[in-house]
């Protein structure tokens, strides 16, 4: 970057710069590069000669770190030893967003990453920085929003799989959707 006698080496910084990670088209696909940053750029030098090229298995290493440490926040957020973001029944984004339609064809969004816990999981969306621990139900309705089905189509494989009755899997089934959609995690 420079040194004592001749101080920072600005060309060196603009090269920098000019490398952020949403341009690299390795980091700009990553679900972690908000927590890398990109890596370290002599890290990317020695691995693979350029500033803007990470080194793979850095970047394994990295993403199976942040998968483990999502896990151990929502372990312990679900046993309130931490605090975490909650969004509530009455909140103005839930009692002003329309109903889902039976029409509607949520999707997942893109680029969420998904750790899987046996029956929960955790999912992770790295544009919103939203984290979310879905229990089973939620997971088995997050799974499906795959903008083919229907809510009308997710309500039927709800009622398929699950023994409750028809207006209580309808309210779980909105108010999940809206969750999702609220956590930036769906679309329609």
């Amino acid at each position: 970057m420079g040194d004592v006698r001749n101080g920072v080496d600005r060309t060196l910084t603009r090269r920098l710069l000019e490398h952020s990670m949403d341009t690299r088209p390795v980091c700009s696909q990553c679900w972690a590069r908000h927590f890398c940053g990109g890596g370290c750029h002599h890290d990317n030098v020695m691995a693979t000669g350029g500033l803007g090229t990470p080194n793979p298995v850095t970047c394994d290493i990295f993403r199976h770190s942040m998968s483990l440490t999502l896990e151990a926040w929502a372990r312990l957020s679900r046993k309130g030893k931490i605090g975490g973001r909650r969004v509530h029944n009455d909140s103005p984004s839930r009692s002003e967003a329309p109903v889902f339609l039976d029409s509607d064809r949520p999707l997942k969004t893109p680029g969420c990453h998904v750790r899987d816990l046996g029956r929960e999981r955790i999912v992770y969306e790295p544009n919103s920085h939203e984290v979310a621990v879905l229990n089973a139900t939620a997971s088995f309705i997050f799974e499906r929003c795959d903008g083919a089905r229907t809510v009308a189509d997710l309500l039927g494989d709800l009622q398929k799989t699950f023994a409750a009755p028809a207006d209580v899997l309808q309210r779980d089934l909105q108010r999940t959707l809206s969750d999702l959609r609220d956590r930036h995690l769906i679309s329609t």
